[in-house]
């Protein structure tokens, strides 16, 4: 639900026609959608970690770091010397 939600935020659509259900206009569905999905994202810690704030605070000792290594991330980021203005770098999978 909320992947379809931040979709029709990016997407300038409304929330229901993500869902299926198609209007002409924003619908009351619509617009309660879109403050749920505001509400929630302005209940999330601001770090970018996903966790909501109010659980987290206080909660030392609870959590722990999980890492991986995205060998594509990798690549990129050991190429990283001086781009040029405006020089676009991506991954391409060679093999």
């Amino acid at each position: 639900m909320r992947d379809a939600l931040t979709a029709a935020r990016e997407w300038g659509a409304q929330p229901t026609t993500m869902l299926g259900v198609p209007a002409a206009d924003w619908s009351e569905a619509d617009r309660f959608l879109a403050m749920a999905l505001t509400l929630h994202d302005r209940d999330l810690c601001p770090g970018g970690c996903g966790h909501y704030l109010d659980e987290t605070s206080e909660m030392d000792g609870w959590h722990e770091v999980q890492h991986t290594v995205c060998d594509a991330c990798r690549a990129r980021d050991e190429s990283q010397d001086q781009p040029q203005p405006g020089e676009l770098r991506w991954v391409r999978k060679t093999a």
